[in-house]
């Protein structure tokens, strides 16, 4: 979903079903992509550095925060400003088929992309189910 100009972050922002951040943060808008092996979330920080950025994944959630300065702070008054600055942060709840060990997080030009792999965990699987006639119980081929 396109945000409308100087929208980019938006305090407090968060999408249903995914944690709030604190009021006083700006909010990073997300993309999520998927493959049959693994799950990549695309964060938009422009102005940020990856020095600035911290990336944790616990209790099955990533947890995103940093800062964005602004560009030339100190050496010019501003007389207009839209690009968005300050501490952002971001916090979203993982599917169980991923594996937040094996997480490797980037960044470059302004976005911070971290990748998370499938596991078997959460697929579904078929169980084929028999009649007591395919498949007896040891003993007298009862169940119980």
């Amino acid at each position: 979903m396109l945000q409308p100009q100087g929208q980019w972050f938006v305090p407090g922002m968060t999408s249903p079903g995914w944690m709030a951040a604190p009021a006083d943060m700006l909010v990073p808008p997300v993309d999520v992509l998927e493959s049959d092996h693994d799950l990549i979330y695309i964060f938009a920080v422009p102005g940020a550095r990856p020095e600035d950025v911290r990336v944790e994944v616990r209790q099955q959630a990533l947890e995103i925060e940093g800062t964005v300065a602004a560009p030339d702070a100190g050496r010019y008054v501003y007389r207009y400003q839209e690009w968005p600055v300050g501490r952002f942060y971001r916090l979203l709840p993982l599917p169980p088929e991923l594996d937040g060990e094996k997480a490797a997080a980037s960044f470059d030009r302004g976005l911070l992309m971290v990748r998370f792999p499938k596991t078997n965990r959460g697929r579904q699987i078929a169980v084929n189910v028999q009649s007591p006639e395919q498949n007896p119980s040891p003993g007298q081929g009862h169940l119980i």
